[in-house]
């Protein structure tokens, strides 16, 4: 009963967000070879999954090499599982995902991502 309230009211607030909410696009790899004589994985992204995210946090960072980080926030609904993930597009640009999460409380997950500039 509550789990459905809060997942409602979650949504809203996303709703409510406007602007601020943007479409992330959630991107695995997918494995399509290993040479064990080599040790080469081939793969390549699937683009698995648009969801609305939150940019909390920006941080750009000079040293020792030009990085720009954000803080993405969104429902878990919404991801399920962000493991399964390697990188994420967030407004035209592609970033890789830091594990750990920041915070995963069920309803909303908060993580890092960053990109070279």
């Amino acid at each position: 009963m509550y789990k459905a309230l809060i997942d409602k009211n979650l949504t809203l607030a996303f709703d409510r967000l406007k602007d601020l909410a943007v479409d992330a696009t959630l991107i695995r790899k997918e494995v399509d070879a290993f040479d064990f004589g080599t040790s080469e994985v081939t793969s390549k992204d699937v683009n698995t999954s648009t969801v609305k995210a939150v940019v909390t946090e920006i941080r750009d960072s000079f040293s020792p090499r030009n990085l720009v980080r954000k803080q993405i926030m969104m429902k878990t609904a919404d991801v399920a599982d962000i493991s399964f993930y390697s990188k994420i597009e967030v407004e035209g640009d592609v970033y890789s995902i830091d594990f750990p999460l920041v915070s995963s409380v069920g309803f909303i997950t908060v993580f890092n991502i960053n990109k070279g500039a």
